[in-house]
């Protein structure tokens, strides 16, 4: 975890924002809300609902490891790249989410942060990082427990988590790296 990056540091900022606007005047953000039923009424809620958050602890943990993972990527990739990424992402995991949650809304940054520990997976694979800040295991292999946990969890039922918005970030961010990938291939 390097100093804060350009984009970081302003999407920290966007979602601290947001939130308070969500705890002192909530009629002002639940037009933002990702309702999927509505998106052809409110498509801007594709985007907007990313800066939206439940509780405190779903924004703190969210911006966590938007900071530790995003100024890692935001560093190597610099800020637009980066940007679009985390946007595509969180875009990604918010239509998943509407493929298989159809009736049920959705807020929260997840997909995008998700999509981040898939780029982070890609660049970084034996980078350390610590669950619950004890347990030392590389990103790979963090990523891999994590989506088969959001994967059994999507299953198991609705819980009031939108594991498939989760999910759906790191698909996004799959079919980002293999489209790069393809790119500098050339095929």
């Amino acid at each position: 975890m390097g100093p804060l990056t350009p984009w970081v540091q302003r999407l920290l900022i966007a979602n601290v924002a947001v939130f308070f606007v969500q705890l002192t005047a909530p009629a002002l953000a639940d037009p933002l809300v990702f309702v999927p039923m509505l998106v052809f009424t409110h498509p801007w809620t594709i985007v907007t609902y990313m800066f939206l958050h439940g509780s405190f602890w779903h924004l703190f943990f969210n911006l966590l490891m938007l900071w530790f993972l995003g100024t890692m990527i935001e560093a190597v990739w610099g800020s637009a790249r980066f940007t679009r990424y985390y946007l595509i992402c969180g875009i990604g995991g918010g239509l998943l989410h509407a493929l298989l949650q159809y009736n049920a809304s959705v807020v929260g940054a997840s997909g995008a942060i998700f999509g981040l520990y898939f780029a982070a997976a890609m660049l970084f694979p034996d980078q350390q990082m610590y669950i619950y800040f004890l347990i030392p295991v590389k990103i790979k292999y963090l990523v891999i427990g994590l989506t088969v946990m959001q994967l059994a969890n999507g299953i198991t039922g609705p819980s009031g988590v939108a594991y498939f918005a989760h999910l759906g970030g790191m698909l996004a961010g799959a079919f980002m790296f293999r489209s790069e990938i393809m790119r500098r291939l050339r095929f």
